[in-house]
């Protein structure tokens, strides 16, 4: 049943924007993802939403508290579509960390973030939907797979990633940076970091790219020919262009 959901989920992906929020990314993207690994998310015992355990007077609500045997066994953040995952940890650990579950995941619909919450959380699993091994990555995350031990199992025969914070933020949108690019910007922050004598901030290679990004949103409606690009050489020339008039005002 997962196969089949992932199918159409591609397909809906296609067709969606960035600008769904939480409530329709659950609807559309997170829900049927659930439901077709096994969770009853009509059974009021089985799921709880807006989890937030009893007695804890800080800390956000999680989407979903999953439970069995009268326990949370997974819990299930969800943000809007696309959206940077990399900061919400944060917001949301003390309401994890207050929870007898093992497991928590974060997801933007696309992207599953799987973190074992026990003392400090650490990232044991990403998932993105549109991946080959997406089905089975996400079949771990039924209740029969927790209880029986099959997901611990799994994560832990894990060799240990070795991606970088800054990369993790950088592909986490919906879009993917070649290792190229994170070669370039990593080379790049490090000059800026050795080279300066006061250290206010520390820079990051998101940083880097947001402010480039900026840059050049804020004055492609006028610097940037928008007609006829047929492919990346042409949209690689114009946003050269772009950049070049606006260093030249």
């Amino acid at each position: 049943m997962i196969r089949e959901t992932l199918i159409t989920l591609s397909a809906t992906l296609k067709a969606a924007n960035t600008g769904l929020n939480e409530r329709n990314t659950d609807r559309a993207f997170v829900s049927p993802v659930l439901e077709s690994i096994g969770w009853n998310l009509s059974n009021l015992s089985e799921v709880v939403a807006d989890y937030k355990p009893m007695g804890l007077k800080q800390g956000s609500e999680i989407s979903y508290a999953l439970f069995a045997q009268l326990l949370p066994i997974l819990l299930v953040d969800i943000r809007p579509l696309y959206s940077d995952l990399s900061q919400v940890l944060p917001k949301i650990s003390a309401t994890a960390k207050a929870s007898p579950s093992k497991y928590l995941v974060s997801t933007n619909g696309v992207q599953w973030n799987l973190y074992n919450i026990e003392g400090n959380p650490v990232l044991k699993m990403t998932i993105d939907i549109r991946d080959n091994d997406a089905q089975d990555k996400l079949q771990l995350m039924s209740k029969e797979s927790i209880i029986s031990g099959l997901l611990e199992k799994y994560i832990n025969e894990l060799p240990v990633p070795n991606i970088s914070v800054d990369e993790i933020v950088l592909k986490n949108r919906g879009y993917k940076v070649s290792d190229k690019t994170h070669d370039a910007l990593n080379k790049l922050r490090i000059k800026i970091m050795t080279s300066r004598s006061v250290k206010d901030q520390e820079i990051t290679n998101s940083m880097i790219v947001e402010l480039l990004l900026d840059l050049f949103l804020e004055n492609s409606p006028t610097n940037f020919s928008h007609m006829e690009i047929s492919n990346q050489t042409i949209l690689r020339q114009r946003i050269q262009e772009c950049l070049r008039k606006y260093a030249a005002k």
